[in-house]
């Protein structure tokens, strides 16, 4: 994202804006301009959060604020882990390997990977032909698995599913992973919904329903008893899919354990 300052205008500002009035600045006005009363809230935001107070919003100072209004607390991960009977510092190894330990980006939509074959695949079951769609639109619409089209930033992933949704919103739904956890959207059912837009929606909002959605997943697709005996081979191979070796999810989730307080 770009820094914003006393000055700069736009989708971000409009953003930060709406994060303050979240936070405990309820007279703070949303109008997309980076003006005198924002800059005194971003001042005093700063200095509640021992940030550099200098009234320059980087993404450091997005992401106190959107971890503050949408991330996940302790008491979530103890009161999950309790019911599910795993231990905390399982959960959190998924939660760290899947999205870096925060499940939003700094303008507080979730973390998103769209992947063009499962789009593919959902514009067949539509009985859509997805070939001349393809041509104009190579890297969103693709037969077979690539991380070619991947985006490092995030922003340009929501470009991607953004253009997919213009084509078919259902359909590009359906072929994004989600949030802290990275559940496919085509998974809306298994974690308790109607819809795949009503699965979107609760991953839209805060950390808690990435959690609430994970242990339904988990419970409802035989993965749960590999997570409590923390039998990381096949969790892996169930939750990551069956090539999970090759870029050692397995132990990428072991040492996340470890790094979370697991034990050896």
């Amino acid at each position: 994202m770009e820094v914003l300052k006393k000055g700069t205008k736009g989708y971000f500002v409009e953003k930060l804006q709406e994060f303050l009035k979240l936070v405990g600045f309820p007279t703070q006005v949303v109008n997309g301009d980076y003006d005198d009363a924002t800059l005194a809230n971003v001042l005093a935001y700063q200095k509640q959060k021992a940030l550099a107070a200098d009234g320059i919003v980087g993404a450091q100072t997005m992401l106190a604020l959107v971890k503050q209004i949408k991330g996940i607390k302790e008491e979530d991960f103890v009161r999950v882990a309790t019911d599910m009977k795993v231990e905390v510092p399982a959960i959190k190894s998924v939660h760290m390997v899947e999205a870096g330990g925060f499940g939003f980006n700094v303008d507080g939509r979730p973390k998103i990977l769209f992947e063009g074959h499962k789009f593919w695949a959902a514009l067949v079951k539509k009985g859509i032909d997805p070939a001349p769609l393809a041509a104009k639109n190579p890297d969103i619409i693709y037969p077979k698995w690539t991380k070619e089209f991947y985006s490092k930033d995030n922003f340009e992933e929501w470009k991607r599913m953004e253009r997919a949704m213009a084509i078919d919103k259902d359909a590009a739904m359906l072929s994004a992973s989600y949030g802290s956890f990275q559940i496919m959207g085509f998974n809306y059912a298994s974690c308790g919904y109607k819809t795949v837009q009503e699965f979107v929606d609760s991953q839209s909002k805060n950390e808690g329903n990435h959690l609430a959605d994970f242990a339904k997943f988990v419970a409802n697709n035989g993965m749960l008893k590999a997570l409590q005996e923390k039998d990381w081979a096949t969790f892996a191979k169930k939750y990551n899919g069956p090539a999970y070796a090759e870029n050692k999810y397995d132990i990428k989730l072991r040492d996340a354990y470890i790094k979370n307080g697991g034990k050896a």
